[in-house]
């Protein structure tokens, strides 16, 4: 049996030897065969009298039915199996799906390369090792590769922070159990917090400190100390108990909270404003960007937040100012700006300007708004028979139609300082610097319009021959 006669032969000076090896590797096949001890087995696939049983040859070192159904299934019932990418149909599904994946292993390579060529660019860390929670560090990066930090605040900040945060501390640990306290770990919890109070206390008193900042500290400790006693000696929780200890930290928690504000802000401002005089004389200051890493219940308005509303004009806090959640480390908040600047300028330039759809996805991506919500709404405007109406064109739906440019910015800007809505004022402002942008590239300013196209954002009407 030749098994080989397939392959060629091309070195002439080897071809007797190479024919002799092929002659030696048949026989020990042929040898190796001769060896197996095999069976017939009738075997049938399926056990219905209508099924007429196969003679299949199988080893004889198993069970007979049970290697025999090893043989029993088609090549095409085989390749249905191992054929995964399936017909022509999952073919196209697989094939697009790669396309996707491939973009967005270079997309996550771009965001990530892009966040690190923004500069100037300011993080207000809330995330540094041993100020996690605290807030009160900020990180200039400038493009040359170097950067500034803030000093750190008095200590007084942080432990007026520190202290105020004792109810809730309090309340993680006995609220789990204000159904039934008789039984739970919430004894030995308390005695390991009351432990760390008596040493806090007795801290303060050894160190001679400023009279009112000793007395408002130990007050918080020892009103707390207290509780927690209370709570020890009669072996129960009661909410009552804990309200009336809240009610009575309440005026100490205020004013420490006052005066932790105070602090941050007189330590901040002289250097925060530092940083804008040197930006400024570059012509940096309103190309620079800020990231505020948060947490949810300070997303929406926190000190860091406020202090750069006071050195920015609004336009250029709207659109240079990222707060958010996702950032855990310095490493994620240049990845997030790469994202959304990176986002933006890809906006502009794969969407461009020429037509309302167009426009609003340039804004869409440019903002906190899904790209697909306008195909959403019509979606569900067609099936729902409910139209959807965003803020920001419920705030725009008075405008005037039939003005300038200039007149549509103005009327826009008195929009954004009537609103209180900040996903409003965001819209309207970038809104704003589309059409200020646009117009200064054109170097020109449309005093009426003919023909109008409406900005499915806002629900303003612009001139086709400069549409922002």
């Amino acid at each position: 049996m030749t098994i080989l006669k397939g392959i060629k032969l091309t070195d002439k000076k080897s071809s007797v030897s190479s024919k002799e090896n092929l002659q030696t590797i048949e026989n020990v096949v042929d040898a190796y065969n001769k060896k197996r001890i095999e069976i017939n087995v009738n075997y049938s696939k399926s056990k219905t009298d209508g099924d007429q049983p196969t003679e299949i040859p199988v080893p004889a070192w198993g069970d007979p039915e049970k290697l025999a159904s090893f043989f029993a299934p088609t090549i095409e019932d085989l390749s249905v199996i191992v054929g995964w990418r399936g017909t022509s149909a999952k073919q196209v599904l697989l094939a697009t799906r790669d396309i996707h994946l491939g973009m967005r292993e270079l997309y996550t390579d771009m965001i990530y390369q892009v966040g690190r060529n923004i500069y100037p660019c300011i993080i207000a860390s809330d995330n540094e090792k041993q100020y996690a929670g605290v807030g009160s560090m900020f990180i200039l990066y400038l493009k040359d590769g170097s950067m500034k930090r803030t000093k750190a605040p008095p200590v007084e900040y942080e432990i007026y922070k520190n202290l105020a945060h004792m109810p809730l501390g309090i309340f993680t640990i006995i609220s789990p159990y204000f159904l039934q306290s008789t039984i739970g770990k919430w004894q030995s919890q308390l005695r390991i917090m009351a432990d760390k109070i008596d040493f806090a206390i007795a801290s303060i008193e050894s160190e001679s400190m400023d009279g009112n900042k000793a007395t408002h500290y130990l007050n918080m400790l020892n009103c707390t100390r207290q509780y927690i006693q209370n709570c020890l000696d009669t072996k129960r929780i009661c909410v009552k108990d804990f309200q009336n200890y809240c009610q009575s930290m309440l005026p100490l928690v205020t004013a420490a909270l006052a005066r932790a504000a105070e602090i941050q802000v007189i330590a901040a401002k002289p250097q925060l404003e530092e940083w804008k005089a040197e930006l400024e004389a570059m012509n940096q200051w309103n190309e620079t960007y800020v990231v505020i890493p948060t947490v949810w219940p300070v997303s929406g308005d926190n000190p860091r937040q406020r202090l750069f509303q006071q050195l920015m004009n609004e336009e250029h806090f709207k659109t240079h100012v990222i707060i958010s959640e996702m950032p855990r480390d310095t490493e994620e908040c240049f990845n997030l700006l790469g994202r959304i600047v990176g986002d933006r300028a890809a906006a502009r330039i794969i969407f461009g300007t020429s037509t309302a759809g167009a426009r609003s996805m340039v804004c869409a991506l440019s903002t906190e708004r899904d790209l697909v919500s306008d195909a959403c709404g019509d979606a569900i405007e067609k099936i729902f028979g409910t139209k959807l109406q965003t803020p920001a064109e419920m705030a725009c739906q008075n405008v005037t139609n039939n003005s300038s440019t200039s007149s549509l910015i103005s009327q826009l800007r008195a929009r954004v300082a009537q609103t209180n809505s900040d996903e409003m004022k965001k819209t309207l402002l970038h809104t704003i610097s589309l059409m200020e942008q646009e117009e200064q590239e054109n170097n020109q300013v449309t005093s009426e319009i003919s023909d109008m196209i409406v900005c499915p954002v806002t629900g303003i009407k612009f001139s086709s021959a400069n549409p922002f």
